[in-house]
């Protein structure tokens, strides 16, 4: 039974620590969670991930909780709440999306509301051992809660400042350096963009506006790199470096747009980037 047992425990243990990576995964991308480092482990397959930080919180996690508890007989409590909790999360999260899908509300909602029914039983059940260790998987759900309340609210606050600041087009860029207000420096800049820029009525990057007020004076060459990440596992060095050239040229002034690409195996090397970039010959400038 003992070696029944700890086959099981390994099996699930397997289960738990890949639907974490899974699930923090997904939380960061909806950004609803910090970002956090990921390991893609297969070529092949997208989905397969290590996530260095999870996998050692769960290993602090069970360590503190075995030490905590002593004996399953006391885990067993915090076990029930956990387990009858999901049961009625995942009920509810089933019903919204199924209704998403298009599922008669009619048919749907008595079933689901027999499920959450059951599962609350349960669950208000297992509520009466909170205090003889319940209380472990609620405040651990709360702190997690807490943590990605914090930086949705942050995000969203940043992303509020950002949609009040005034906004610039490319196009004003050859009518800043044709303004005779506007002093022209003879140097070079870099910007990095979160979006590609490609053609000239498409929206300056938020910092570069600031840039140019801060200054008071237009660059005469400017370049905006943006860095891509594709679901594809490498790219090819062909296919690394996209540039256009939206106006003039290296030597009356110029201004130049690049994505680097990087597949999901791969780390984004930004500094190796600049330094291929600055042999291409859109980029080489005869006097910098």
């Amino acid at each position: 039974m003992i070696a029944l047992a700890t086959l099981a425990t390994i099996i699930a243990s397997q289960a738990l620590i890949t639907g974490s990576f899974s699930l923090t995964q997904q939380a960061i991308a909806l950004g609803v969670f910090p970002r956090l480092k990921i390991v893609h482990t297969n070529p092949q397959i997208e989905g397969q991930i290590y996530m260095p930080f999870i996998n050692w919180s769960l290993l602090a996690g069970c360590v503190g909780l075995v030490l905590g508890f002593k004996s399953s007989g006391e885990l067993a409590a915090a076990y029930g709440i956990a387990v009858t909790g999901t049961f009625a999360i995942t009920t509810a999260a089933f019903y919204v999306i199924a209704r998403s899908w298009g599922w008669n509300r009619h048919v749907i909602g008595p079933v689901c509301a027999v499920l959450i029914g059951v599962d609350l039983l349960f669950f208000t059940a297992n509520m009466l051992k909170f205090f003889d260790g319940g209380y472990v998987p609620i405040i651990s759900a709360l702190g997690i809660l807490v943590v990605m309340y914090i930086w949705r609210w942050g995000r969203a606050m940043i992303m509020r400042y950002y949609e009040q600041r005034p906004t610039a087009e490319v196009e004003l860029l050859p009518l800043l350096k044709a303004d005779g207000h506007m002093h022209l420096l003879d140097k070079s800049v870099g910007v990095m963009s979160p979006y590609f820029i490609t053609k000239m009525d498409d929206k300056l990057p938020i910092y570069f506006h600031d840039l140019i007020k801060r200054w008071e004076a237009m660059f005469k060459h400017v370049v905006f790199l943006t860095i891509s990440q594709r679901k594809r596992p490498y790219i090819r060095g062909d296919e690394r470096y996209q540039i256009v050239s939206l106006q003039g040229n290296s030597a009356e002034g110029s201004i130049v747009s690049v994505q680097v690409s990087y597949g999901y195996m791969e780390s984004p090397a930004v500094r190796q980037a600049l330094l291929e970039l600055s042999r291409h010959p859109v980029l080489t400038l005869p006097d910098n």
